[in-house]
């Protein structure tokens, strides 16, 4: 003995969205993903000259500490 299902109790039983949940998705504002852009040594183009500048750096600590003292 099989129990059949009315068209209208098998349409009650499967999930239908509200029209209460339909309105909220609607008032939310679309999802905006935005990508992070790295720095490089030459973008933007600042760090050209801060690159620049620590190299020269290291250039002059490194003749400090290679250099000779005189004591």
């Amino acid at each position: 003995m099989e129990i059949q299902m009315s068209s209208q109790a098998m349409a009650n039983s499967e999930h239908k969205p509200e029209l209460r949940d339909m309105e909220k998705i609607q008032k939310e504002p679309p999802m905006v993903v935005e990508e992070d852009i790295l720095p490089e040594w030459n973008n933007p183009r600042i760090n050209i000259y801060r690159v620049f500048a620590t190299f020269y750096s290291f250039f002059i600590f490194g003749m400090n500490d290679g250099a000779y003292g005189v004591s």
